[in-house]
């Protein structure tokens, strides 16, 4: 948004969003701002503005005419060329002075209203229009004449479709159409040449449990000569799309699905020409189809710090040097539905950056080690729907664990031998256990809870004390 209102100044070898980045991270050093949650990264997640701070920005926003925002409770009184609109609980109270021909955003934060006769051809200077949650089926014929727009919020509608008329938004540079109706992307999106980002996951299933638990967009032919996206996802793959990805130059995130095995030799090339990639997502259309790494002619840049990988794998793919040289720099791994017969834990044990790791209906043994120095900066380790594990082996490694997430792994009775290694543990997702394991890991953790499908430990470290919490799963 702040790159789509011209805020963001140039700097020489970024890109303009990093540069937003290191604004974001002045507010947070000058107070401005306090951070709630970092990533694994160390990068914000979530962040907060103090009420008294908060009340000064509106004010001094009103006041300097920046921005005006309108509420429930009452109505600022502002001068009628308002720059920028917030309205929360939408109403006909709204000033008729109000010369909406000097908007730049409009933001609604009202989910029971649809867009107030505001949006208009008369809006002709409006940059970002951001309807997030808001219950429409199809936008105003007039938004597709707002040919200043550089920012386009769908999320969370119930929008079904997208017109070709997209196509003369010609200076559009965000598109996000996340969980929307939205199945199939319009020729016209291929006018937009100045399109930077495009979001378009749909969640299918709020469990994450299910091979297709989300779905992406069909591309049209053309897509790939959109030179300037830096975010894709998620798409749907198709033979055309996969050869023509290497125009992509510019990729930073890239999320396909639907990925065949014959799809793998060109996708995987194509990939290995994204010089500037670090998160890059591939989905097979199926569990039973094979994800084949071998394909990878050339890794992809040396930037990439996370990976995910949902489908077949051949036992060898993680032991090949293409495998270990996408993983030197690897921060984030995802492997789900792989159906490896051998632990997999040895072929990854050499990625010491790694500070998360998601093991999902990955693998069909008994025993997961993890030896001594394994994993020095592993910080969330996420095993679900393991059904044949008997035995969690822990030898003195991953001493910067924060949580630990086990989910349906029915044959695993016994605390993971060695969890009293795991000192720096503060939360522990239990679901789907066996009863034997809940006996157990309470004996271990020292702690009585009851016997519920679903647990969250919370573990005080400081004063070396067990203690429990029910989380609805």
């Amino acid at each position: 948004m702040w790159v789509a209102e011209g805020l963001v100044a140039t700097k020489r070898a970024k890109t303009l969003e990093e540069v937003a980045e290191e604004y974001l991270n002045e507010l947070i050093d000058r107070c401005l701002l306090q951070v709630v949650e970092r990533n694994d990264f160390g990068r914000v997640r979530t962040y907060r503005m103090h009420d008294l701070v908060r009340e000064l920005a509106v004010l001094t926003s009103a006041k300097e005419n920046f921005c005006v925002t309108y509420d429930k409770s009452q109505v600022r009184i502002v001068d009628q060329n308002v720059r920028r609109m917030s309205l929360d609980g939408y109403s006909d109270t709204i000033p008729s002075t109000i010369d909406i021909s000097h908007l730049r955003s409009f933001y609604l934060f009202d989910t029971k209203s649809s867009p107030p006769s505001l949006i208009s051809r008369s809006a002709r200077y409006l940059r970002v229009l951001d309807l997030q949650n808001v219950p429409i089926e199809s936008l105003p014929d007039d938004v597709f004449n707002l040919f200043n727009l550089r920012y386009l919020g769908l999320r969370n509608t119930k929008v079904k479709e997208l017109r070709n008329s997209l196509g003369k938004l010609r200076r559009l540079q965000t598109l996000d159409l996340c969980n929307t109706k939205i199945k199939e992307l319009p020729n016209g999106i291929t006018e937009l040449h100045q399109l930077r980002h495009l979001f378009a996951d749909k969640e299918l299933d709020s469990n994450f449990r299910t091979f297709h638990d989300f779905s992406g967009v069909q591309a049209p032919k053309g897509l790939w000569d959109l030179r300037d996206l830096q975010t894709v996802q998620s798409v749907e793959a198709s033979t055309e799309l996969v050869r023509q990805l290497e125009n992509l130059t510019e990729m930073r995130i890239f999320r396909i699905r639907n990925v065949k095995g014959t799809h793998c030799r060109e996708l995987f090339t194509s990939i290995g020409k994204m010089h500037f990639l670090s998160n890059l997502s591939v989905i097979a259309s199926d569990e039973n189809e094979h994800l084949i790494l071998e394909a990878l002619n050339c890794p992809p840049s040396h930037c990439l710090t996370t990976f995910c990988l949902q489908g077949r794998l051949l036992e060898e793919m993680l032991r090949t040097p293409l495998f270990y040289a996408i993983g030197v720099n690897l921060k984030r791994l995802w492997i789900g539905w792989s159906g490896l017969k051998e632990d997999p834990l040895p072929a990854l044990s050499f990625m010491s950056n790694l500070t998360f790791l998601h093991l999902q209906r990955a693998y069909e043994g008994e025993c997961l080690s993890f030896n001594v120095g394994w994993f020095p900066k592993l910080r969330r380790l996420h095993l679900i729907d393991l059904p044949r594990v008997k035995l969690i082996n822990i030898d003195k490694t991953m001493q910067e664990l924060v949580e630990l997430w086990l989910i349906a792994l029915p044959q695993l009775k016994a605390a993971p031998q060695g969890f009293k290694f795991l000192t720096s543990l503060q939360e522990i997702f239990l679901w789907d256990m066996h009863p034997d394991f809940m006996k157990n890991i309470q004996t271990a953790a020292k702690v009585k809870v009851k016997h519920i499908p679903f647990i969250n430990y919370l573990y005080q470290n400081m004063e070396g004390v067990w203690t429990a919490k029910v989380s609805d799963p």
